[in-house]
């Protein structure tokens, strides 16, 4: 699943940076290194390295833009150290304007949170976001500078194979890591179960210690 959403992003994104006008018109032998030197791509990542989703995400942006555009990445780390998110954000947010990058791409509930949201908003910078779990509503998007794309889960796709497996079943539990994305995520299974008539309760986690005690 993480593949299939891995290529949709890649294809979603040329388009993307196509409507934003990173790529030029004209030929690949007709870029000069100057031309290449004057686009920079900031990626600012919620999570850390090492954190599969967002490896994979990275993965997909190098794949596209290398040779086009000049990439850096600020990762703001906050799963591991969520009371730091507001600061690694005003961090971001200094990266940006010193290095003034042409596109800040930027992925996951976070960074469109703490960083976009508050500083951001109908500025001159165009962002693109990914990976902001199953709803945009409570950030504003689109703003004017702002587009992107949801990650959406198959809950209610998932609710019916276990009703086919497990036909009595009225309870269940979901267990995520104690953060925006595992709260959006087990809210909006327990809002969906609900209409289904499974009742959900939610468990979040610090840490594996956590999971490994559950």
């Amino acid at each position: 699943m993480i593949e299939i959403k891995l290529k949709s992003f890649i294809v979603y994104f040329v388009i993307l940076l196509t409507f934003f006008g990173m790529y030029s018109v004209c030929s690949k032998n007709e870029l000069s290194a100057q031309s290449l030197d004057k686009k920079k791509c900031l990626y600012v990542a919620s999570y850390h390295h090492d954190y599969p989703w967002q490896d994979g995400i990275e993965k997909g942006l190098h794949k596209v833009l290398n040779g086009h555009c000049i990439i850096k990445q600020f990762n703001m780390d906050t799963n591991r150290y969520p009371q730091d998110a507001q600061q690694k954000a005003l961090e971001a947010k200094a990266l940006i304007e010193t290095w003034k990058p042409d596109v800040v791409i930027a992925s996951d509930d976070n960074a469109s949170k703490y960083l976009i949201v508050p500083f951001f908003k109908n500025a001159a910078i165009p962002f693109i976001f990914c990976g902001v779990n199953e709803s945009v509503e409570e950030y504003g998007f689109p703003f004017s500078n702002v587009t992107g794309m949801m990650e959406v889960a198959p809950i209610k796709g998932i609710l019916t194979q276990i009703k086919k497996i497990l036909p009595n079943a009225e309870a269940a539990v979901c267990l995520a890591m104690d953060g925006i994305t595992g709260i959006k995520f087990c809210n909006q299974v327990k809002e969906i179960s609900r209409q289904e008539g499974i009742v959900f309760k939610n468990n979040f986690m610090k840490n594996m210690q956590d999971f490994e005690r559950y």
